[in-house]
């Protein structure tokens, strides 16, 4: 049976030359299934339009534009009244900013920034700043106190003992090196 059905075949490619007559399309096979669905659903639609146009539509859609923009009368809203209107709000969101803010932000104890710092910090910064504090600066400062009065050398030192201190030579010679 086999041997009959080749047998055949050989005999239709001779007689046609191995074409068969029928030719599928490039990438038939693979786009089938969409073609077949989209023949299935332009069947589910209906043939005719569903919108009609009325008759002389088109010769009176611009008087008809015009006649409807032309009869509204457009609202003016004044500035002046708006701003009457907040004004009563706005005043009084201020009065609660205001109260909150100086209730919890500004409710704090004053602290002295200098009882912070130590007396090593305040030598420190003089003698590394000295060539930036002259003795005005001192006078300015210090305008309320009377130096006379403070007893900052005591009187207690004789002058024989500031002088022998003075010539004594280890300290002769610390004072030379400062100068």
């Amino acid at each position: 049976m086999e041997n009959e059905i080749r047998n055949i075949e050989n005999f239709i490619n001779k007689k046609t030359g191995k074409k068969t007559g029928f030719e599928t399309p490039i990438d038939y096979f693979n786009n089938l299934d969409e073609a077949i669905n989209v023949k299935l659903s332009e069947n589910r639609f209906e043939k005719n339009n569903g919108f009609k146009v009325p008759d002389s539509y088109f010769t009176n859609l611009e008087d008809n534009i015009l006649s409807k923009v032309l009869e509204k009368e457009t609202k003016v809203i004044s500035l002046k009244d708006r701003i009457i209107k907040i004004l009563p709000l706005a005043t009084a969101a201020s009065i609660v900013l205001f109260i909150g803010l100086n209730s919890f932000v500004f409710n704090k104890a004053e602290e002295n920034l200098f009882d912070k710092l130590e007396d090593i910090e305040v030598e420190n910064w003089i003698s590394n700043n000295i060539n930036l504090i002259n003795d005005n600066d001192f006078a300015l400062t210090y305008n309320d106190i009377e130096f006379d009065a403070l007893e900052i050398i005591p009187n207690s030192i004789s002058n024989d003992d500031l002088e022998n201190y003075l010539n004594n030579e280890e300290n002769l010679s610390l004072i030379l090196e400062n100068d």
